[in-house]
């Protein structure tokens, strides 16, 4: 493992810290404040280190930067609002099943790589393994709610896999990952508060701000840099398959909160897991043939 795989891989440890300790202790008014507070925060954070540090955003790499504004967006507001309605663990499973696919047709799309067949074949396990676990947690009940938030973790997949996209192409731009970091979350913050807007507010607690203040560092300053640092030297599909560890690693901190442990849950999200490291495994020694 590289030290960008790495970085990757230590983002994915503190946002499942992030994503175990909501499911149990946040209501879905709290995450949106979380969201707006923690995204708004992260831009300043690193717009004031981009200042401090001299560096600019050029006019050429604005409209990476707007693509990366709107991929992001997508890829986190939908992913946020997924968990109020599904747990964290089973959204990002979802999402970790999708994105290797939405990989796979941005990348025929647009570039017309060699799509692998195992690929293809590992990606719908881990769907397969994704939709067994909706199954379990509902218990045969298929609600509208769950529905949606099976909806909105798909969609988040298509984000996650834009920003991978998108970022790769912002490192053949020259472009910082703090000047990124800087700017690529202006149209999250504002779109989750628009949202909270027009949402019927239930009473935020002291307790709910707290945990918001900690979780903007741990869940998301802190874990942002080291995404993006590690996505602009790793191939997209890299990033998304080191994202398949957060299922696991989320329903870990979810017991460690206070969740019931649910061991047809935790096979299914092995296997899915297990499925995603099968599948860098196998494109890594494919290419390695063909280069």
């Amino acid at each position: 493992m590289n030290k960008f795989t790495a970085a990757i891989v230590l983002s994915v440890l503190m946002q499942s810290l992030a994503y175990g300790f909501m499911t149990k202790n946040m209501s879905s008014d709290s995450i949106l404040i979380f969201v707006t507070v923690a995204f708004l925060t992260c831009s300043a954070v690193y717009f004031l280190i981009s200042k401090l540090r001299g560096i600019k955003l050029s006019r050429p790499q604005i409209p990476c930067i707007i693509r990366l504004n709107v991929s992001t967006a997508l890829a986190f507001v939908s992913f946020y609002i997924s968990i109020t309605l599904i747990p964290a663990s089973i959204a990002t499973l979802l999402e970790a099943a999708a994105g290797p696919l939405w990989i796979i047709i941005i990348g025929v799309t647009f570039s017309r790589k060699k799509v692998f067949l195992t690929s293809i074949i590992t990606s719908m396990l881990v769907m397969l393994c994704g939709v067994v676990s909706v199954c379990i947690i509902s218990e045969k009940i298929i609600s509208f709610q769950v529905i949606m938030g099976i909806f909105l973790a798909i969609a988040a997949a298509l984000g996650a896999a834009l920003v991978a996209w998108n970022s790769e192409k912002a490192e053949l731009l020259s472009l910082s990952p703090i000047i990124v970091l800087a700017w690529r979350f202006h149209l999250t913050w504002f779109l989750s508060l628009v949202i909270y807007a027009f949402i019927p507010v239930e009473k935020i607690t002291s307790g709910d701000i707290f945990n918001s203040l900690w979780l903007v560092l741990v869940g998301v300053v802190l874990p942002m840099y080291f995404m993006q640092k590690g996505m602009q030297k790793s191939s997209p599909l890299i990033t998304m398959m080191c994202l398949s560890m957060l299922p696991l690693i989320t329903y870990i901190f979810e017991i460690t909160f206070g969740s019931r442990v649910n061991f047809y849950l935790l096979g299914v999200l092995l296997i899915g897991v297990g499925a995603s490291f099968f599948q860098i495994w196998m494109e890594q020694r494919l290419k390695s043939k063909l280069a």
